[in-house]
């Protein structure tokens, strides 16, 4: 499949990916839509891109590799459905289900691996556990740990978030909130985390999943080099317990 297709977006038009993977570093969402409800359905992407879909219709979506979150809208608004899930550069095949009386579910069929872009710099895992020495002193045994988010939410960080999931599991210290249960509750209480959190809404997210310690974080980059930043915050005081900064 070699052809372009093209989407009207609200904001404007947005070009839709081919079969065959530019070096932006993204991933393509092949949606179909199947079911007895005749009209037409939106498509909200990650809360940015609004796509219309027909019956029987096929879309092919670029999206950005990491978490994505997509939602379904009937025109009647009557019936909807959401569906978390991650891409890290392949092809992913999808249908969504929209009948008469049912809400819309969405179903993801295959997924093909692309290749990816020669120029990424890759991580370096020492400044994963460089990162997890400075802070493991620092937080209190047993504690109950919930790692939320590093921003921007791509396939490096979501590669790091499991690595230190990984890490602190692995300390037999704490209880660690695993990542589908984050997912879960972000998506049924509509926590908006595919951006920065800031300190008072981890604390909201903390108290809300009985965690005592949450783990937010970001990656800044210039010309020359990149750096992973880390807090850990006290769900009760809302204090940050810990700060760490590595080179990656």
């Amino acid at each position: 499949m070699n052809k372009c297709f093209f989407i009207v977006c609200i904001f404007g038009l947005f070009a839709v990916s081919c079969a065959t993977m530019s070096s932006t570093g993204d991933s393509e969402l092949v949606i179909t839509r199947e079911g007895s409800y005749s009209q037409s359905l939106q498509l909200n992407i990650n809360g940015k891109l609004h796509v219309e879909i027909k019956q029987g219709e096929t879309r092919i979506i670029k999206i950005p590799n990491g978490h994505n979150v997509i939602n379904g809208i009937r025109s009647d608004q009557k019936f909807g459905g959401s569906l978390s899930f991650d891409s890290h550069y392949e092809r992913i095949e999808m249908t969504v289900q929209a009948n008469t009386r049912e809400n819309i579910s969405f179903e993801i069929r295959n997924r093909v691996a692309l290749s990816q872009p020669q120029n990424l710099n890759p991580l370096r895992n020492s400044a994963i556990s460089a990162s997890f020495n400075t802070l493991n002193p620092l937080i209190p045994n047993d504690s109950k740990i919930a790692i939320l988010n590093i921003t921007p939410v791509n396939a490096d960080t979501l590669f790091i978030q499991e690595e230190l999931n990984l890490l602190f599991v692995n300390s037999q210290n704490y209880t660690v909130v695993d990542r589908q249960t984050l997912d879960t509750i972000r998506d049924e209480q509509r926590f908006q985390m595919s951006g920065e959190v800031n300190d008072e809404t981890a604390v909201s997210i903390g108290h809300f999943i009985g965690a005592d310690v949450v783990i937010v974080g970001s990656i800044s980059e210039n010309a020359t080099q990149r750096r992973l930043h880390l807090r850990v915050i006290n769900v009760k005081t809302a204090q940050i317990l810990a700060m760490s900064s590595e080179d990656i």
